[in-house]
């Protein structure tokens, strides 16, 4: 696993270990229960054979180990955005990271083909395919999942880009230096500690590691189409893609470590703020000039058009019925 973990970390990824590839039976379990629960929303790629998510074996045949990847991304705290505007979540500040990590992934499968030969299989995912990447990274010891249902690892916190390599190849579970252990799966960064749960504005989290996304500004603002219940809409602030509340106030976040990866710094991308007109009047092919690249394109224009116009409502305290 050390010659695994050197190449990742050549290839940008700071964190890496890997697992026993496994059926996760705890992790179906409380997989079904969410979608029968509804708590998806209208994510309905999901119902599509929840099962497969947590065999490897149905994603790669032969699979025998997960590779699991990380990059911590934190860009900064949100500085100051000299008049009304829309936040974006630090995820997005910079280029979209499905591209960004992708293209690393592209570099790692490139050096372990060429180390290990065609005889070995390798299958990457970066949030793009039927693997359950944060109980892979909580198996493969890069941190514990929190209450807020993020992957906290040790020393770094929850801004944490994930990926996944599944492989054929037999590997030695561990995890990359930069990590003071390998954890155990079972640890737990949270204790009593409930500052997520207590502080989301919508309520979201129904309960410890239980995220009803129906109710998650971040879905809301990015996957759901349509309108927004006004119930919701009111709550959601000044946010108009994703949300980072219970991220900011998780103590293992405090320490506010600036990430070195300048890609998904401000300077990359849109960058903390949208002013409340940064879509209006724009075609379809403007907005993908303006936001190619970047998490927001994912959205697309009548989202984001949607969602700075219920941050203007909530700034100017009018109902978002209105």
């Amino acid at each position: 696993m050390e010659g695994i973990v050197l190449l990742a970390r050549e290839a940008g990824f700071p964190l890496a270990g890997s697992a026993r590839a496994r059926p996760l039976e705890e992790d179906e379990r409380s997989l079904r229960e969410r979608l029968q629960g509804g708590f998806h929303g209208t994510m309905t790629f999901l119902e599509n054979r929840p099962g497969r998510r947590c065999r490897p074996e149905e994603a790669l045949s032969g699979a025998r180990s997960v590779i699991v990847l990380g990059v911590p991304y934190f860009p900064g705290p949100f500085p100051g955005s000299g008049g009304p505007s829309g936040r974006v979540s630090r995820f997005a500040w910079g280029v979209d990271y499905h591209e960004a990590i992708g293209r690393r992934l592209d570099t790692l499968v490139g050096r372990l083909t060429e180390v290990f030969g065609n005889e070995a299989s390798f299958r990457p995912y970066v949030d793009t395919g039927p693997v359950l990447e944060k109980a892979w990274a909580r198996e493969a010891g890069l941190g514990g999942i929190g209450k807020n249902t993020l992957l906290i690892a040790p020393g770094v916190g929850s801004y944490v880009f994930l990926a996944v390599v599944l492989t054929d190849l037999e590997l030695r579970s561990g995890t990359s230096p930069f990590l003071p252990s390998p954890l155990s799966a079972s640890w737990d960064p949270c204790g009593g500690c409930t500052l997520c749960l207590d502080a989301c504005p919508t309520g979201a989290l129904v309960a410890p590691r239980a995220l009803d996304a129906r109710r998650c500004i971040s879905y809301l603002t990015i996957e759901h189409r349509g309108e927004i219940d006004p119930a919701l809409a009111g709550r959601m602030g000044d946010w108009a893609f994703g949300c980072d509340i219970c991220q900011e106030v998780c103590p293992h976040n405090a320490a506010g470590t600036i990430a070195d990866e300048p890609e998904f710094r401000p300077s990359a991308g849109p960058g903390p703020h949208l002013s409340l007109d940064a879509v209006e009047g724009l075609s379809e092919g403007a907005f993908r000039k303006n936001f190619g690249g970047t998490s927001l394109a994912r959205a697309g224009r009548r989202r984001i058009a949607r969602n700075l116009e219920i941050v203007r409502k909530n700034i100017a305290g009018e109902s978002v019925n209105g």
